[in-house]
Protein backbone atom coordinates (compact mmCIF):
# COMPACT_ATOMS: atom_id res chain seq x y z
CA UNK A 1 0.00 0.00 0.00
CA UNK A 2 1.07 3.48 -0.68
CA UNK A 3 1.82 6.25 1.55
CA UNK A 4 -1.00 8.13 0.26
CA UNK A 5 -2.94 6.39 2.86
CA UNK A 6 -0.62 7.82 5.64
CA UNK A 7 -1.41 11.13 7.06
CA UNK A 8 1.03 13.14 9.13
CA UNK A 9 -0.33 15.62 11.66
CA UNK A 10 0.51 16.85 14.48
CA UNK A 11 3.77 18.22 14.72
CA UNK A 12 4.72 19.30 18.40
CA UNK A 13 8.12 20.06 19.63
CA UNK A 14 9.39 19.86 23.22
CA UNK A 15 11.19 23.17 23.12
CA UNK A 16 11.21 26.61 19.97
CA UNK A 17 14.77 27.38 21.08
CA UNK A 18 17.42 24.79 22.35
CA UNK A 19 21.07 25.59 23.95
CA UNK A 20 23.84 24.44 21.63
CA UNK A 21 25.11 21.40 23.65
CA UNK A 22 21.38 20.22 24.13
CA UNK A 23 18.85 18.42 21.69
CA UNK A 24 15.59 18.69 20.07
CA UNK A 25 12.89 16.33 20.67
CA UNK A 26 9.63 16.76 18.52
CA UNK A 27 6.36 14.71 18.09
CA UNK A 28 4.81 13.72 14.89
CA UNK A 29 0.91 11.16 14.98
CA UNK A 30 0.62 9.29 11.99
CA UNK A 31 -2.57 8.06 10.69
CA UNK A 32 -2.65 4.99 8.72
CA UNK A 33 -6.49 5.87 7.02
CA UNK A 34 -6.61 2.54 4.86
CA UNK A 35 -8.47 -0.35 5.10
CA UNK A 36 -5.07 -2.21 5.45
CA UNK A 37 -2.43 -2.16 7.66
CA UNK A 38 0.65 -0.50 6.58
CA UNK A 39 4.21 0.70 7.25
CA UNK A 40 5.41 4.06 7.08
CA UNK A 41 8.79 5.28 7.60
CA UNK A 42 8.73 9.53 8.44
CA UNK A 43 11.69 11.20 7.84
CA UNK A 44 13.44 14.14 9.52
CA UNK A 45 15.52 16.66 7.20
CA UNK A 46 17.44 19.75 8.67
CA UNK A 47 18.09 23.15 6.93
CA UNK A 48 20.35 25.65 8.16
CA UNK A 49 18.62 28.86 7.80
CA UNK A 50 21.98 31.54 8.82
CA UNK A 51 24.96 29.19 7.84
CA UNK A 52 28.14 31.09 7.48
CA UNK A 53 29.08 29.29 4.69
CA UNK A 54 27.15 27.37 2.09
CA UNK A 55 24.78 24.28 3.27
CA UNK A 56 22.97 21.59 1.70
CA UNK A 57 19.37 22.30 1.36
CA UNK A 58 17.97 19.54 3.66
CA UNK A 59 19.80 16.79 5.64
CA UNK A 60 18.41 13.56 6.88
CA UNK A 61 19.03 13.61 10.41
CA UNK A 62 16.35 11.03 11.75
CA UNK A 63 13.63 8.65 10.74
CA UNK A 64 11.59 5.97 12.10
CA UNK A 65 9.69 2.44 10.67
CA UNK A 66 6.42 2.35 11.85
CA UNK A 67 4.12 -0.33 11.32
CA UNK A 68 0.64 1.11 11.74
CA UNK A 69 -2.69 -0.93 11.76
CA UNK A 70 -5.86 -0.16 9.41
CA UNK A 71 -7.47 2.88 10.78
CA UNK A 72 -5.44 3.24 13.95
CA UNK A 73 -2.58 5.56 14.68
CA UNK A 74 1.10 6.06 15.97
CA UNK A 75 3.03 8.67 17.85
CA UNK A 76 6.65 8.62 17.24
CA UNK A 77 9.06 10.97 19.57
CA UNK A 78 12.26 11.78 18.02
CA UNK A 79 15.61 13.32 19.46
CA UNK A 80 17.66 15.24 17.81
CA UNK A 81 21.09 16.58 19.20
CA UNK A 82 22.19 19.84 18.24
CA UNK A 83 25.90 18.20 17.41
CA UNK A 84 24.12 16.67 14.13
CA UNK A 85 23.77 20.44 13.06
CA UNK A 86 27.51 20.31 12.89
CA UNK A 87 29.88 21.32 9.82
CA UNK A 88 33.52 21.22 8.78
CA UNK A 89 34.92 24.57 8.33
CA UNK A 90 37.41 25.45 5.86
CA UNK A 91 40.44 24.31 7.74
CA UNK A 92 38.95 21.09 9.26
CA UNK A 93 37.22 21.83 12.75
CA UNK A 94 33.74 20.68 13.20
CA UNK A 95 31.76 23.09 14.40
CA UNK A 96 27.58 24.23 15.51
CA UNK A 97 26.81 27.84 14.84
CA UNK A 98 23.83 28.95 16.42
CA UNK A 99 21.17 30.01 14.49
CA UNK A 100 17.29 29.44 12.98
CA UNK A 101 16.97 25.91 11.57
CA UNK A 102 14.17 24.78 9.45
CA UNK A 103 12.96 20.46 10.59
CA UNK A 104 10.99 19.10 7.36
CA UNK A 105 9.33 15.57 8.31
CA UNK A 106 8.06 13.61 5.33
CA UNK A 107 7.70 10.39 3.67
CA UNK A 108 10.56 10.81 1.63
CA UNK A 109 12.76 14.20 0.57
CA UNK A 110 10.63 14.66 -2.00
CA UNK A 111 7.32 14.26 -0.01
CA UNK A 112 7.89 16.83 3.01
CA UNK A 113 4.39 16.71 4.76
CA UNK A 114 5.53 18.90 7.50
CA UNK A 115 7.86 22.13 8.47
CA UNK A 116 8.88 23.60 11.83
CA UNK A 117 11.76 25.69 12.86
CA UNK A 118 14.07 25.52 15.74
CA UNK A 119 16.35 28.38 17.31
CA UNK A 120 20.02 27.26 18.73
CA UNK A 121 21.12 29.35 21.43
CA UNK A 122 24.59 30.30 22.29
CA UNK A 123 27.84 31.01 21.05
CA UNK A 124 29.46 29.29 18.33
CA UNK A 125 30.72 25.48 19.53
CA UNK A 126 34.01 23.61 18.15
CA UNK A 127 32.88 19.96 18.84
CA UNK A 128 36.04 17.59 20.05
CA UNK A 129 36.06 14.08 19.60
CA UNK A 130 32.95 12.51 21.58
CA UNK A 131 30.60 14.64 19.55
CA UNK A 132 27.02 12.89 19.28
CA UNK A 133 25.56 11.92 15.54
CA UNK A 134 22.96 9.67 16.50
CA UNK A 135 19.07 10.57 17.08
CA UNK A 136 16.55 8.43 18.01
CA UNK A 137 13.00 7.48 18.09
CA UNK A 138 10.82 5.67 19.95
CA UNK A 139 7.22 4.40 18.97
CA UNK A 140 3.46 4.34 20.99
CA UNK A 141 0.64 3.12 19.59
CA UNK A 142 -2.26 5.33 19.90
CA UNK A 143 -5.27 3.36 20.48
Amino acid sequence: ESYTDREFSVLARAHQTVDIVGESRLGLTICNKGKRAGIAVPQIYVRDLLASTVRPIKELKAFARAEIPAGQAVRINFTIPVDMLNFSTADGQRVVEPGEFELQIGASSADIRLRSKVMVSGKLRKLGRDWRMESSAKLNPIR
